[in-house]
């Protein structure tokens, strides 16, 4: 009788854990945006500071060739 109390016990145990966990995937949280924001923003800065030095490269290539006419 107390090992079918047991089996029961632990198997409503198992039925709850994973409800819950199926439930908390579904959406994101407060973190997971706050992160999925932060990798946005550090892409964006990635490009913008890619675009900067190039054109820095490109005006340091022009100044020298003009330094040589």
């Amino acid at each position: 009788m107390k090992i079918d109390m047991a089996r029961f016990l632990g198997i409503v145990a198992i039925a709850v854990v994973a409800a819950v966990a199926s439930v908390g995937c579904g959406e994101k949280g407060a973190a997971e945006k706050t992160g999925a924001a932060l990798d946005k923003a550090a892409e964006k800065t990635v490009g913008t500071a890619n675009t900067v030095v190039e054109k820095t490269g490109a005006a340091v290539e022009k100044t020298g060739a003009d330094m040589q006419k």
